[in-house]
């Protein structure tokens, strides 16, 4: 009898063991890298496996991270959850600067040339001296140069001289 009752406690005790374990779930992580190259789907045993893949590229833009929304408002920080996951690549746009155009102001009577970058202002140089004459101004052809003007081009500045 004691055998009978020893076999029988065995047998359920196994049997409460094996209704106590869940089946494996298998967990699925997918990747929307809007955009950027495609990363196959994952799919796990153990959610404590998970490692990410390499960083999706995007031409014009840097990666920024995975979120776990498309909204980009839940950072991936650690991954949990059960059947499928999706996980949304965040991009920024590279800003490319524009070249900026560069030009040259000659002056004459041996002063100095400059470069503007465009849009902006040259620098009025000091007056040059020349024994017999008055220095006038810069002229650019018959005009007196307005050194407030931006530049948009070549310049070439004269100086103008009155006989004293």
């Amino acid at each position: 009898m004691k055998r009978i009752l020893s076999f029988i406690f065995v047998l359920f005790a196994s049997l409460m063991l094996f209704a106590c374990n869940d089946p494996v779930q298998k967990v699925y992580v997918e990747f929307e890298t809007n955009g950027g190259n495609s990363i196959e789907k994952v799919e796990l045993e153990n959610i404590a496996d998970f490692k990410l893949p390499t960083e999706p590229t995007k031409e014009g833009y840097v990666f920024k991270g995975w979120y776990l929304d498309a909204d980009f408002t839940n950072p991936l920080t650690t991954l949990a959850g059960e059947g499928t996951i999706t996980l949304y690549a965040k991009w920024e746009e590279v800003k490319v600067e524009e070249e900026v155009k560069e030009y040259t102001v000659t002056f004459s009577d041996g002063v100095a040339s400059q470069k503007v970058k465009e849009g902006e202002k040259a620098t009025k140089p000091a007056d040059p001296t020349k024994e017999g004459f008055k220095f006038i101004g810069w002229f650019a052809g018959e005009t007196a140069y307005d050194f407030n003007s931006p530049v948009t081009g070549d310049l070439t500045l004269t100086a103008k001289w009155e006989e004293e």
